[in-house]
């Protein structure tokens, strides 16, 4: 048995290896360019968050001549095996150094909490986010799914801004390298001139290290039950490409899951690769401050002018280093053009609130002088519905894949950038409607490697402690929209009282959601039977074959269904819409000069996966910005 994953048992020859490589074959960022704080008290434009939203957008206004400052609350860049190796994005989901520990409520009512085998007594649910350069693009799954074109078109419709109809989103997709071996693009796709900064790979499944006779068995039988053919897997891999038309249009089938990996190294590669790049080459136009906590927006007769923030180490609550009494020191820093927040779901409404932005009566209840009244900040929270169906197999699956850095996979992967260790856990997956009668699919399902229940404190301890499970994961593209995020008290270090209501808050029992997600479930099973793969495992272990009827299925849901996309908590809508928090340029309505541009701003949550729709818009936020300044994005 190999060492246990130690950064102290990590040789100093891997680590240099870990560190060596950047975008385009680049020399890597060194630690000490990044910056602490920031280097003038004025520039361009202050972007407060570097994740998923706020990092492409800083590049690009970086790269257009503007001095750009990002204010990031977490630490320092670390990178290394954890943030880089897709098989360790659990590992680095809850490791201090990348991750911040929220705990959010599922239900107002703490009988209907406790029921979740996940809640945390005193706390509620486990919900990681990440705490470093890149955001939560650091040590998410890496799954880079475009969402459905109607979701483009809804905006359109509601604000009446064409910008947004999927015709014209379509431009920013080109942020996807259109080079991986899927062919993504349609043959009339256009370049637009835009060049590809997030290059999209997908793990080699019939390849050295795949070859195992579970996954294969997997495999087959979920073409055999999706409408596909394990001869087209292996001739016309296009036709299980989820960004494909066919699937961007709302249909159904079985897919790959494709991820946002370096093509050469298949390094995780994203927001923090694209920053870094971009500072290296442009270091007077872009710095980056690391340890800073925006306290507010400064705002003098209605203009965002500044931020002011605190400059410290582990200043926030849901730092896991963070102790009580570290204060960290006030600092104030100019935006001579614009202020955008990028923090997103639960941070850039906490934000707003405590610069004075928001619903009013809230405000008055903690003291906050009211600047503009804005009943919709903090509500309208979203996230997917999730659950997990787990099988025992009688044989071990990749049974030398152990998660440990003395595993000859790990250094096949560093070596060869080949293997188990190239994958997120993310095996094969389908796309179905559950109800024909519906315009387009709406679940998102997907095998993944090991036991997966959801999260729980600890939980990335639990994938390969048992090697002989298989988990399906069930994703549900549709939610209500009754969660919120409302301040816990006026200080900025204190994390938002978040709950995201499920369920109507646990009254609705025949939601199309809940039918959505017990159709699914049936679906899962009927693919576990299906003569291929049926002999192989000894049966469903979680929840169990015991809940079998209707009724049992939807109390498992209403009780152990989780999230991971947080959305929507300063919705982009209509002039006429009291809960509108944005108008169609991302702008704060009644506050000039700020902006919103991450996951809060969708009014419904889009697609499947967040990671890509959040980039697509922060490519759309560049245009519009350089269009009030009067340049041509080029």
């Amino acid at each position: 048995m190999g060492k246990k994953i130690s950064r102290r048992s990590f040789s100093k020859k891997t680590m240099s290896a870990v560190a060596g490589t950047s975008i385009l074959g680049t020399k890597a960022f060194s630690k000490n360019e990044v910056k602490s704080s920031a280097r003038y008290n004025e520039y361009d434009y202050i972007i407060v968050g570097s994740g998923a939203g706020g990092g492409p957008l800083a590049c690009n206004l970086a790269r257009h001549g503007f001095k750009v400052l990002v204010l990031e609350a977490g630490n320092k860049d670390s990178s290394n095996y954890l943030n880089e190796v897709p098989a360790f994005h659990a590992k680095c989901s809850e490791d201090s150094n990348f991750s911040w520990h929220f705990y959010v409520k599922h239900y107002s009512s703490d009988y209907n909490a406790r029921k979740d085998s996940k809640y945390v007594s005193g706390k509620g649910v486990f919900y990681p986010r990440g705490a470093t350069i890149g955001g939560s693009t650091i040590n998410n799954a890496m799954v880079s799914v475009l969402p459905h074109d109607s979701d483009f078109d809804h905006i359109a419709r509601i604000t009446g801004d064409d910008s947004w109809s999927a015709r014209n989103m379509k431009k920013y997709k080109n942020i996807l390298d259109k080079s991986f071996y899927l062919n993504y693009y349609d043959s009339n796709s256009e370049d637009h001139g835009r060049k590809p900064w997030l290059p999209i790979r997908y793990p080699d499944l019939l390849g050295a290290g795949f070859q195992d006779p579970v996954l294969i068995k997997i495999l087959s039988a979920n073409l055999a039950h999706n409408r596909g053919r394990f001869i087209d897997f292996i001739t016309k891999k296009h036709l299980f490409n989820p960004n494909s038309q066919h699937f961007t249009n709302g249909g159904s089938g079985a897919v790959l899951i494709p991820q946002n990996a370096d093509q050469r190294t298949a390094k995780r590669h994203a927001v923090r690769e694209y920053l870094l790049e971009t500072a290296r080459i442009y270091p007077n136009n872009l710095t980056i401050a690391t340890n800073a906590l925006v306290s507010k927006v400064v705002i003098k007769d209605k203009t965002a002018v500044g931020v002011e923030y605190l400059s410290g180490a582990y200043l926030y609550e849901a730092d896991p280093h963070h102790r009580s009494g570290n204060r960290g020191s006030k600092r104030f820093v100019k935006a001579r053009r614009e202020v955008i927040l990028s923090a997103g779901a639960f941070n850039s409404p906490q934000l707003l609130k405590l610069s004075g932005i928001g619903p009013r009566n809230e405000l008055n209840r903690h003291g906050i002088p009211v600047i503009q009244d804005l009943p919709g900040v903090g509500r309208n929270l979203q996230d997917r519905y999730e659950v997990t169906l787990n099988y025992k197999f009688k044989r071990n699956i990749l049974d030398k894949v152990n998660l440990r850095t003395s595993d000859p996979g790990f250094h096949d992967f560093y070596n060869k950038a080949s293997g188990p260790y190239t994958s997120n856990g993310a095996f094969t997956g389908n796309i179905i409607k559950s109800n024909p009668h519906l315009r387009e699919a709406d679940v998102f399902n997907f095998a993944l490697i090991g036991s997966f229940r959801g999260y729980v404190p600890g939980y990335s301890n639990y994938t390969r402690s048992d090697k002989s499970i298989l988990s399906w994961a069930i994703l549900k593209g549709r939610t209500n929209n009754s969660g919120d995020v409302l301040l816990r008290n006026r200080n900025p270090q204190s994390m938002p009282l978040i709950n995201f209501k499920f369920f109507n808050d646990g009254r609705d029992t025949n939601s199309n959601d809940i039918r959505a997600l017990v159709h699914s479930v049936k679906h899962i099973r009927s693919l576990m039977k299906n003569f291929r793969v049926k002999p192989y495992h000894n049966g469903e272990v979680w929840p169990g074959d015991h809940v079998n009827s209707d009724h049992a299925i939807k109390e498992f849901v209403k009780n152990e269904a989780w999230g991971h996309h947080a959305s929507c908590t300063n919705k982009i809508g209509s002039n006429w819409d009291s809960q509108a928090v944005l108008d169609s340029k991302f702008r704060v309505r009644g506050i000039k000069n700020l902006r919103v541009v991450d996951a809060s701003v969708f009014p419904k949550i889009p697609g499947f996966f967040i990671s890509v729709p959040i980039y697509m818009i922060s490519e759309k936020a560049t245009d519009d910005i350089l269009s009030t300044a009067g340049v041509r994005r080029n």
